[in-house]
C-alpha cells in the first residue's frame, strides 16, 4: 500500500513531494570530511608554482580559514537524490562560494535524467589518491556515474557518498526496464514511456483508434492502492486523446482522405 511506499524515504527533503518514489541517503560526514581534506590539499596547488610564491600570506590565510571547509559542507549537504516515475531526480540547493559575498552565491539547480535516456549506470569503487603531491587524500567515496546518449564528453550525472549504490544502481535499471522499484508495488506499471505515448499519438491522430490505446485503466489491473493517483492521471490523460479523436472525426469530410 501507499504507506508502505513512503517508509522507503531517507531523506526528509522529498518527504512532502508526492511524485518521488523513493529517496537515498548520502552519508554527508564521510561526504563532508573527504572534499574538506581535498579542497585544503587543492588550495596548496599553486604554492608549487614560483610565480604564485608572491601571494603565500594570502593562499595560506584563505587555505587555513574556516570558510572552504563552511563552503564544501553548504555543497555536500545540499545535495538531494530521488526516484521519480519519469527518472532519476538530483537537487544542488543553493550555496555560498569563494569568499561567501552575497555576489558569489550559486542558485538552485534541479535536474531529472529520464531513464528512457539513461545508456550506463554504473558504481565506481574508491582507490588511489588525490590533490596535491605534498598533501595527497586517499578517495574514500564511493561513485555512482549516469550516462545518456548526449553526455559523450562525461557523465551525465556523478553522485558520491551514497550509502547504497548498489541499491541505487538496481533501482534505476528496474524502473528502466518497467519492473518499478522492490517494495513500492507495480507504481510504475502504469508508466506511458516516451516512445508509447507518441506512437499512441500517432495511432490517433491517422483517425484509426485502437479502443485499448485509451480504455481506462482501473486499480484492479494493477493491484496496489499506491497506484490510484497515477491511474487518475492517466485516465484524465486518455479521456484528452478520446475527445480529440472524436473532434477529428467529426471535422474531416468523409472520402477526403485526410
Amino acid at each position: 500500500n501507499f504507506g508502505s511506499a513512503m517508509a522507503t524515504f531517507r531523506d526528509d527533503y522529498f518527504a512532502k513531494e508526492e511524485d518521488i518514489l523513493k529517496s537515498y541517503e548520502i552519508d554527508y560526514d564521510a561526504a563532508v570530511k573527504f572534499h574538506t581534506d581535498l579542497t585544503f590539499s587543492q588550495n596548496l596547488i599553486p604554492l608549487m608554482i614560483p610565480h604564485f610564491w608572491a601571494f603565500c600570506p594570502c593562499i595560506l590565510a584563505y587555505a587555513f580559514s574556516p570558510i572552504p571547509a563552511r563552503n564544501v559542507s553548504d555543497f555536500v549537504r545540499g545535495q538531494h537524490v530521488g526516484i521519480t516515475r519519469d527518472g532519476i531526480k538530483f537537487i544542488q540547493e543553493r550555496r555560498a562560494t569563494g569568499c561567501r559575498f552575497a555576489c558569489q552565491d550559486v542558485g538552485k539547480v534541479s535536474k531529472t535524467v529520464p531513464f528512457d535516456k539513461i545508456t550506463d549506470c554504473d558504481v565506481e569503487e574508491p582507490a588511489g589518491a588525490s590533490g596535491c603531491c605534498c598533501c595527497m587524500v586517499q578517495n574514500t567515496l564511493m561513485k555512482v556515474n549516469v550516462d545518456t546518449a548526449s553526455s559523450s564528453n562525461g557523465n551525465e550525472l556523478t553522485l558520491q557518498g551514497l550509502v547504497d549504490p548498489h541499491m541505487f544502481k538496481k533501482d534505476v535499471w528496474s524502473m528502466k526496464r518497467g519492473e518499478g522499484i522492490e517494495g513500492l508495488g507495480a507504481v510504475s506499471a502504469v508508466t506511458m514511456s516516451r516512445d508509447d505515448a507518441a506512437a499512441t499519438m500517432v495511432q490517433v491522430s491517422n483517425g484509426n483508434p485502437s479502443p485499448s490505446a485509451y480504455a481506462p485503466v482501473t486499480s484492479s489491473s494493477v493491484g496496489s492502492d499506491a497506484a490510484l493517483p497515477l491511474l487518475r492521471e492517466q485516465n484524465n490523460l486518455l479521456r484528452e486523446i478520446a475527445d480529440t479523436v472524436k473532434q477529428q472525426l467529426k471535422i474531416t469530410p468523409k472520402g477526403s482522405g485526410i
